[in-house]
């Protein structure tokens, strides 16, 4: 019922309520006065009991329409607190996204903080290299352990026979990266724990933009890290599950099916909290 309407007839009922009662009032007192004693007066009233009873049944129904009232009070109420609940669900909703978002932009800020401070010196010159450019002479490093494993003129000095990808893998990682970029790797994982234990609705949408800052050549790496080294694997379930891999360089893979990795479960193990 509109507001209007309803006001307009609740002015009626306070008007006219006790007008009436005012009126019906007047005419007993007069009815007393003009029969001069009670039992001729009493006497006349009994002619009017059918408008007692109607004025009984007009109370009766003023009753119901108060009830009537009273529930359309309710049921507004009711309607008020639902959409009460409904923005308060809202606004948490989106106080929960923000600071959702500002974590994780935080932690994407200190990651590339990270990327910027690594430094190392290029294999194959004196020239020192810094930022992104590192995981270039990481991955040369990484292909030429490989292309020469098999060479019969090629001695180690250490005598160490470095066959299958996950003993180059593990020896270039030991030897040199895990100073190097060793908390670049935790702190990646880090990133991707946080977004697929959060509640925000669209993780892929934020692990989208974390795949859009690794270059190539840093998903190569990465790629080896996760796969071949068993102080990575807890990452498969993320690269997997986020395809954080599916535009990957395939033909500069050490070699082409080491990319079959990525069809397979992720390892069950338990390889330690670093990621």
């Amino acid at each position: 019922m509109p507001d209007k309407q309803k006001n307009k007839k609740l002015e009626f009922i306070k008007i006219w309520s006790p007008l009436l009662v005012i009126i019906f009032w007047l005419l007993n007192l007069a009815t007393v006065l003009y029969f001069g004693n009670f039992k001729e007066s009493g006497v006349f009233g009994d002619t009017f009991g059918a408008v007692n009873a109607l004025f009984s049944g007009l109370a009766f129904a003023g009753l119901i329409y108060a009830i009537l009232l009273q529930q359309e009070e309710l049921s507004l109420q009711r309607n008020e607190l639902r959409l009460t609940r409904e923005e308060f669900s809202s606004q948490n909703k989106t106080l929960a996204k923000q600071r959702f978002e500002n974590t994780f932009f935080n932690m994407l800020s200190l990651h590339n903080e990270i990327v910027d401070a690594v430094k190392t010196i290029s294999a194959f010159s004196s020239n020192s290299i810094a930022g992104r450019d590192c995981f270039l002479s990481f991955y040369e490093v990484l292909l030429r352990q490989w292309n020469i494993r098999d060479n019969p003129n090629y001695r180690r000095a250490d005598s160490l026979k470095l066959e299958t990808p996950e003993d180059i893998y593990a020896y270039i990682y030991k030897k040199n990266l895990s100073k190097k970029i060793g908390h670049y790797f935790r702190n990646l994982y880090r990133i991707f724990v946080f977004i697929d234990e959060s509640d925000i609705e669209d993780k892929n949408f934020y692990a989208k933009i974390i795949r859009a800052q690794l270059s190539d050549h840093e998903l190569l790496i990465l790629f080896y890290n996760c796969f071949y080294f068993e102080l990575g694997k807890n990452f498969q379930q993320y690269a997997i599950k986020y395809e954080i891999f599916d535009n990957i360089q395939k033909d500069k893979l050490l070699h082409p099916s080491h990319f079959d990795v990525l069809s397979k479960e992720p390892d069950p193990r338990l390889c330690g909290d670093d990621g």
